[in-house]
């Protein structure tokens, strides 16, 4: 049986990299897994990974990878100053973002748009994502009379911009009888994102779980003026769950959504547009089946396992 060894930086399972280990976890279940962390471990993180065997390091060299003796190591977004040698087995780097990456044997990245900004242009493998769990009691999103329209987030001030205010203000001024969900949001921002929805937001935990959401919400948005995301993981996970994504048209969201499955935006009009668009009930349904569909064929553990046993 063979022994994967994957090197994460957090030890969080919400946002960052490690999402992405737990998927190749779930896309070879009939390996060994052993994940590392360069930092404590969250109890979230302790049980979505309990099945495998994981530890928390300051540095990763030759005598860890030694005692574990794995036939790979998968490094995820691992900088080149936490790893200063080469290390006794076969190595390689999944890029998520632009680093300064550690040597590895191989590179791989999450998005031709990001592959794009290495010199070497390393091969592109789209990340796998679960289809999220449904609710055991759910209402049809498509017999509902109003728009409920999602933004999920990890919780951090980068993630949420001061100007989502001015840009939940237009939105909600163009469609007052929306309702708008935030999973995730900081506690600094919601009185003010109240005020821009003209209370008709509502606030959600952010967890490894609160993708179940995915399920009620018609859209998810996502908008974000000083970040370009490489990969959507959020986007995919919508998608798998007929929720159509309405997002930013740049980076890697260019290579996730198509004609039919979601909305690629390059304005608040354009936003605006697309929520407009959403409030017919036949138009929702079509394209929620389609982003499931198209979603399936891309982000599937088994399309995910294939695409990464051409790199093994």
């Amino acid at each position: 049986m063979i022994k994967l060894l994957q090197v994460c930086n957090v030890g969080n399972v919400v946002g960052g990299t490690a999402a992405c280990a737990w998927s190749i976890t779930k896309a070879f279940p009939d390996c060994k897994h052993h994940i590392l962390f360069f930092s404590a471990m969250t109890e979230e993180t302790q049980t979505a990974f309990a099945h495998c065997r994981k530890e928390a390091v300051s540095k990763l060299d030759g005598k860890i990878v030694r005692r574990i003796a794995p036939d790979i190591v998968i490094f995820h977004n691992t900088p080149r100053s936490k790893i200063r040698e080469k290390l006794p087995c076969p190595t390689i780097q999944y890029l998520h973002s632009k680093i300064t990456p550690a040597f590895s044997d191989l590179t791989i990245a999450c998005s031709n748009w990001l592959a794009n900004r290495y010199p070497d242009t390393p091969e592109v493998c789209l990340q796998g994502v679960p289809r999220p769990i449904s609710p055991e009691k759910m209402e049809s999103r498509f017999l509902k009379g109003e728009l409920t329209i999602g933004r999920i987030c990890t919780p951090q001030l980068r993630k949420w911009p001061e100007e989502s205010i001015a840009f939940y203000n237009f939105l909600s001024k163009e469609h007052p009888k929306a309702n708008w969900e935030f999973v995730g949001c900081p506690e600094t921002m919601r009185l003010q994102l109240r005020d821009a929805c003209r209370n008709r937001a509502t606030f959600l935990q952010g967890g490894w779980l609160s993708r179940s959401q995915l399920w009620r919400w018609d859209a998810m948005l996502y908008h974000h003026p000083h970040l370009t995301e490489s990969f959507g993981r959020t986007v995919a996970e919508a998608m798998r769950a007929g929720c159509i994504p309405v997002v930013d048209h740049q980076g890697g969201f260019r290579e996730q959504i198509v004609e039919g499955s979601g909305f690629l935006c390059l304005s608040p009009e354009e936003f605006s547009q697309a929520v407009s668009i959403l409030k017919t009930p036949n138009v929702r349904c079509v394209r929620s089946q389609y982003c499931r569909k198209h979603a399936d064929s891309l982000f599937s553990f088994k399309v995910f396992r294939k695409n990464l046993l051409h790199f093994f």
